[in-house]
């Protein structure tokens, strides 16, 4: 007698799929994606990609060839690889798909009323300053809102070629109170500076 198993779903909450896990792929027009989860680990030579749902993950090591790659709302493009093409992003955006490095060949476009979502937590050594975003050509824009952890003691600063998280003072309420206005008073004027202030660097 044999056993026929079977899975059912509840209407509530739709089926958790694994990734679509890509290797590499070549002679492909244009890839389309609505939903789901999908990654490539090797070369991908894409044509166009048109992301309207769903995330495209590329892992570390990997290289994404496409003209364009448009990222709608509702959808997530990350890469901890290389990409050779323009994006535009109206979805997200998650570059080294954390922690890592993204490196771009070509431009991003942010659309207006961007926020850049920085994940980690912890503290910065004061005075340390971590490369969120660089660009060779320079950026044009910023972001409309910085969403960061509370938890995570820095601030950022947008120059003419990079956006910067800069390490700042951490206080604490055994410190006498000369010594808490001190560190309240360097972490206010770092954040007033403009971002070419010596005072940073």
């Amino acid at each position: 007698m044999g056993v026929l198993a079977t899975t059912s779903y509840s209407s509530r909450a739709a089926p958790v799929w694994p990734p679509v896990a890509f290797a590499n792929v070549t002679n492909v027009n244009a890839l389309g994606m609505s939903s789901g989860f999908a990654t490539v680990s090797g070369n991908a030579a894409l044509g166009n990609i048109n992301l309207s749902g769903g995330r495209l993950v590329s892992l570390s090591g990997s290289t994404i060839r496409a003209s364009q790659i448009a990222v709608r709302s509702g959808a997530t493009f990350g890469s901890a690889g290389t990409v050779d093409g323009n994006i535009s992003v109206a979805g997200i955006l998650s570059p080294g798909a954390s922690p890592d490095i993204m490196t771009v060949s070509g431009n991003v476009a942010i659309t207006p009323g961007a926020t850049l979502r920085i994940v980690a937590e912890g503290q910065i050594r004061p005075g340390t300053s971590y490369d969120l975003i660089v660009s060779r050509d320079g950026i044009t824009g910023s972001y409309t809102t910085i969403d960061k952890a509370a938890s995570l003691f820095g601030f950022v600063v947008q120059r003419a070629d990079r956006i910067q998280l800069l390490g700042q003072f951490l206080g604490n309420a055994a410190f006498n109170p000369q010594v808490a206005r001190s560190i309240a008073y360097a972490s206010t004027a770092f954040q007033a500076q403009p971002a070419t202030s010596a005072l940073l660097d």
